[in-house]
């Protein structure tokens, strides 16, 4: 396995347990290597997009995302537009007794 897929494989795993910090931690400096445009570059942006949506950083989100809509994936941009459309959308009002 590659020192990238190994990458992937672990930020996927902290992802699962929700330990989003640790996910950015190992995708950030591998970042740089692999830009927005590439496959494995939106892969990578992806999971630390919804790390930041974990971590209720949307603004953060919400910028990658939009470096992901010129992926030549067409997949990945189809993910980063159905992200950035749930990330616009309107807040609702939460009950106080919702245990969101």
């Amino acid at each position: 396995m590659s020192n990238i897929a190994s990458a992937i494989k672990a930020a996927e795993a902290a992802l699962d347990k929700g330990d989003y910090n640790f996910c950015i931690k190992i995708i950030d400096p591998l970042l740089l290597d692999f830009q927005a445009e590439t496959e494995t570059g939106g892969q990578l942006r992806l999971l630390v997009i919804t790390s930041y949506i974990g971590k209720g950083d949307e603004q953060k989100a919400i910028n990658i995302c939009q470096t992901l809509i010129h992926n030549k994936k067409e997949s990945i941009r189809q993910q980063a537009k159905q992200l950035l459309s749930i990330l616009d959308a309107p807040r609702l009002p939460k009950q106080s007794n919702w245990s969101v």
